[in-house]
């Protein structure tokens, strides 16, 4: 089991509480939070490479985490 840290769990109920609008502006909390991610990553890469490798990485990682929290893997702290 993985538990989520106290911000952790702040943050994803905030996130969650957007996304229960209806489709469209999920879509839109979507985007924001994929733009966000992806400001992010071109200040911090060095090279074009870098943020392509960083990006792959990242949507990897998204996909596990998605699949494990489905899998019912991580939880808040007691």
């Amino acid at each position: 089991m993985r538990y989520l840290t106290d911000e952790q769990v702040r943050i994803a109920n905030a996130i969650t509480s957007v996304l229960e609008m209806e489709r469209a502006d999920k879509m839109d909390a979507y985007k924001a939070m994929i733009s966000i991610m992806a400001a992010t990553i071109n200040e911090s890469a060095g090279t074009e490479m870098d943020a392509r490798i960083i990006a792959a990485g990242l949507a990897t990682e998204l996909k596990t985490v998605v699949e494990d929290g489905r899998a019912g893997l991580y939880e808040a702290r007691p």
